[in-house]
């Protein structure tokens, strides 16, 4: 995962526009549950989408912005004080200490190996009924090419992990749908965000006319073609 990004860093930034939504969604969704200043800890904090959002929404008193990759730093820097910090670290091994209010993370949690350890340990981390926010996704993210390919993530339902050490207070689906004029579109944005395994996947000419030919037949529109998301929100509070 952790070069995967590191290769696509500039280009995301660019292209992700989805990803850029839904940290939007996820701080507008918070922001009634922190009504005074917090300290905050970002998981994967990458090009910025979130840490924008939530420096210019929520009220924070502290924060700790983690992302795997040191080179998504000049893109925080702007936010970055004293109270304020970046750590590179792979957020499911490194040690947080037990005092945020508030822990925030969008599109990175389907990334992880143990999801379940991780939910545990930001238990661990969070002052007494603190919040936890998460955007993951859904089981029908990128369905096209899951059934053209068969590649995908695993995309396991959230809320059973967090409902084992959290009260879950809101809960929140969407299905986007986003166009592109051709398959090759599709996959220069797949390429261009890092966010799909199909990357580890290396075809030849016929590969490649065979995935367009059967994108088209199957997902075509008036427009060209289309890729679905399937981002999955939860807000929830510690127990």
């Amino acid at each position: 995962m952790s070069e995967r990004f590191k290769r696509s860093v500039r280009t995301y930034h660019q292209e992700a526009t989805v990803q850029k939504s839904i940290a939007a969604h996820l701080c507008q969704r918070v922001g009634p549950y922190v009504t005074q200043p917090v300290s905050l800890l970002e998981i994967g904090c990458g090009t910025g989408f979130l840490t924008q959002e939530i420096m210019k929404h929520l009220p924070i008193s502290s924060a700790l912005f983690n992302d795997i990759n040191p080179e998504v730093e000049p893109f925080i820097r702007q936010f970055l004080s004293k109270e304020r910090r970046f750590v590179a670290s792979d957020a499911e091994t490194f040690s947080f200490s037990n005092c945020f209010d508030l822990v925030i993370s969008s599109s990175v949690i389907q990334w992880f190996n143990d999801i379940e350890h991780f939910v545990s340990k930001i238990h661990s981390a969070l002052t007494e009924n603190g919040i936890i926010a998460l955007s993951t996704f859904g089981a029908q993210n990128m369905q096209e090419i899951k059934k053209i390919t068969g590649v995908s993530l695993p995309y396991p339902d959230i809320r059973k992990y967090v409902n084992i050490h959290f009260q879950i207070l809101h809960y929140e689906e969407q299905l986007l749908s986003i166009p592109f004029k051709t398959p090759m579109d599709v996959l220069k944005h797949l390429k261009n965000t890092g966010v799909n395994g199909i990357q580890r996947t290396h075809w030849g000419v016929k590969q490649l006319h065979d995935f367009q030919e059967k994108y088209e037949q199957s997902y075509k529109t008036e427009s060209g073609v289309c890729l679905t998301y399937h981002p999955v929100y939860v807000i929830a509070q510690k127990k």
